[in-house]
């Protein structure tokens, strides 16, 4: 049995209310890329804008998985300290970064690290404890994932570890009690 028309007329007048309120409505909301929070290389961000939104991500604690890597550092800045001055020293390179969403840990692509070519190179800064910060390096092949592992990488660590902008973080060592 076919609907009457009148019926069919009466819920169409209705559907259409309905999809020109939300219209209306999606017109008076603001724009939604305001609302996102950007974590990454912005020319238009700041420092204290990367500081303000990292605040809430997660710091991952210190541990045995951590450990006996010779690409990681510890400091006795806070966590965010250093995140966001090595953010900084990214930005200044003209290095594009991406931080997590979740905790206080940043990747982005270096192609100067080995000559067989781009490298992925994860940053975290993980808690020790209250005056104690261990800032992990990671090196990944970015095709399929795999931890890279050379000399290279080890010289490009120490070289970010020590340059000008960065070397007053490393004054820590670890001792295991």
């Amino acid at each position: 049995r076919a609907p009457s028309p009148r019926r069919k007329d009466v819920v169409d007048s209705e559907a259409k209310k309905d999809r020109d309120e939300k219209a209306r409505q999606r017109e008076a909301t603001q724009n939604p890329e305001e609302s996102v929070v950007h974590r990454g290389a912005s020319p238009t961000g700041t420092q204290n804008d990367l500081r303000s939104s990292c605040q809430a991500l997660a710091v991952m604690e210190y541990g045995p998985r951590f450990q006996l890597s010779n690409t990681q550092f510890f400091s006795t800045c806070q966590p965010l300290d250093y995140f966001c001055a090595f953010a900084q020293y990214l930005s200044a390179a003209d290095m594009e970064y991406r931080v997590s969403g979740s905790k206080l840990k940043l990747k982005y692509l270096d192609d100067g690290v080995l000559a067989a070519g781009d490298v992925e190179i994860h940053v975290e800064a993980l808690q020790v404890s209250v005056t104690k910060t261990c800032i992990k390096f990671n090196y990944l092949d970015p095709i399929n994932k795999t931890d890279v592992c050379d000399m290279a990488i080890v010289r490009h660590f120490l070289s970010i570890r020590n340059c000008p902008e960065l070397r007053n973080f490393c004054d820590a060592t670890y001792d295991e009690v």
